[in-house]
């Protein structure tokens, strides 16, 4: 696993989900064995994966990198940050959906991409309204008026399915 940032047991305790950030990946594990049951993303990933514009990309394709905090939200949905470290991308709240996994399928279904690249740390959790609750450090931030946009955290709320900014709190340190 490399670099597990979270772990999360289900059905009784007998799987765990562990988001590991160094494989690009999403491990699910056999509690009463300690096997591997599949990865899904990364290098070593078992899925067959659909992004967003209908292309698949096969096993082993990383379409999220350095992702922070993937957790199960039921429904056969994962959400995490993506910081798609080293990838020169945007950070990103990103949502997966295993869409057969007997057939090893899965598809992206939903992302808010920030003008922003954060590399430490970052979370993506669903809301009882539906809604994605997301906060992250950025390390550069790209979009709009730079100078007067500054802050050290962002917390936003963002809504689903539609994208929009429902609140956001910013916070800046001591210059």
């Amino acid at each position: 696993l490399g670099d597990p940032n979270h772990a999360q047991l289900v059905e009784d305790d007998a799987v765990a989900y562990i988001s590991s950030r160094s494989t690009n990946g999403i491990v699910k594990v056999n509690t009463t064995d300690d096997a591997t049951v599949w990865v899904l993303g990364g290098e070593y990933g078992h899925f067959n994966i659909t992004d967003f514009d209908g292309t698949t990309y096969p096993p082993g394709a990383t379409l999220w990198a350095g992702q922070h905090n993937a957790e199960y939200f039921g429904d056969a949905e994962f959400c995490m940050f993506d910081n798609q470290y080293d990838m020169g991308n945007n950070s990103r709240l990103l949502c997966v959906t295993i869409d057969d996994e007997d057939a090893r399928l899965a598809s992206l279904t939903w992302e808010y991409q920030f003008d922003d690249y954060s590399t430490h740390f970052g979370d993506n959790d669903r809301l009882p309204t539906g809604n994605m609750l997301g906060c992250y450090w950025p390390m550069y931030q790209y979009g709009g008026n730079a100078s007067a946009d500054q802050y050290d955290e962002r917390a936003l709320e963002v809504t689903r399915p539609g994208g929009a900014i429902a609140w956001k709190l910013d916070l800046k340190g001591p210059a």
